[in-house]
């Protein structure tokens, strides 16, 4: 019985184990991460059918892998940022495409964050949804 509780606990320690991250294990030179922020959605208003809703779905990518607690600190003041970039941009060109919007978005993140974190924005989704 004893042997049996002793094989069980050694099995949920190696499938725990095993599922975790190295902890030593060092970022190779060049390397980049990616740091999931979710979705976005900023309303606007459009000439022909009234307001529509733009979601984006992005990553931020960074180069250290200790950088991801500062974007997890400054999480609030980067969607704030974004919100009214894209806010702006969308009321003043209504363009929602990929390149402008990520080109925007990745200006707000730079400067919510400050240089040199941020090495660039990836956006994994785009949508725009009539209301």
């Amino acid at each position: 019985m004893k042997s049996a509780v002793f094989a069980f606990c050694l099995g949920v320690m190696f499938a725990f184990a095993a599922g975790l991250p190295p902890r030593d294990a060092p970022a190779a030179d060049g390397a980049t991460f990616y740091y999931d922020m979710g979705n976005i959605h900023v309303q606007f208003e459009h000439e022909t059918c009234g307001s529509r809703t733009l979601v984006v779905a992005y990553q931020i990518a960074f180069g250290a892998e200790n950088q991801s607690s500062t974007i997890t600190a400054y999480k609030p003041r980067i969607e704030s940022s974004l919100f009214y970039a894209l806010s702006d941009h969308l009321r003043e060109t209504q363009n929602t495409g990929a390149r402008s919007v990520q080109r925007i978005m990745l200006r707000a993140v730079e400067e919510a964050l400050g240089d040199g974190i941020a090495t660039d924005l990836l956006i994994t989704e785009i949508q725009v949804l009539d209301a």
